[in-house]
């Protein structure tokens, strides 16, 4: 694997996995590792084509979940990770929870997106997350930007 990390904390303890936004890298991450290292073994990957993770692999949200689950099961304490994504880093830990379930013990991801279907009507977002509290619970809830209105869906 190419992908550029870094690791910090006991290796023994459970692993938190964070995954940066587009056209950062893991470094946007530094006060939660600070915060978390002492009692957290924290994985902090760059992601394809971002930070030092620049071998020419191609970006793709896919390509990354791959990349991230071989991560997680080659480095993260009993081969799971809680997962914490923002942005492009929030897609993967959400194709990280459709196709790899068994590498993600906890996750929780932020995303902006410009537009998700609620109803039959498209409308614009402000604020997405998708949050895996146990083994078979996943809830998306997502803000309205036009309607203001808040909705949590189970996936």
């Amino acid at each position: 694997m190419s992908l550029f990390y870094e690791e910090y904390g006991p290796s023994t303890a459970p692993t938190i996995v964070f995954l940066h936004g587009g056209g950062v890298s893991g470094w946007m991450w530094r006060p939660q590792i600070d915060h978390f290292k002492e009692d957290y073994h924290c994985l902090v990957p760059d992601l394809p084509e971002q930070g030092k993770s620049t071998d020419g692999t191609p970006f793709s949200i896919q390509n990354s979940a791959e990349q991230i689950a071989e991560l997680i099961k080659n480095h993260a304490h009993d081969g799971k990770a809680h997962v914490v994504g923002l942005s492009a880093g929030a897609q993967v830990v959400v194709a990280l929870l459709h196709h790899t379930p068994e590498c993600v013990d906890r996750a929780d991801a932020g995303v902006f997106l410009p537009r998700i279907e609620i109803g039959c009507r498209k409308q614009f977002v402000s604020r997405c997350n998708v949050r895996r509290l146990a083994d078979d619970d996943v809830f998306l809830t997502a803000r309205s930007y036009a309607s203001k209105v808040s909705i949590g869906i189970e996936v």
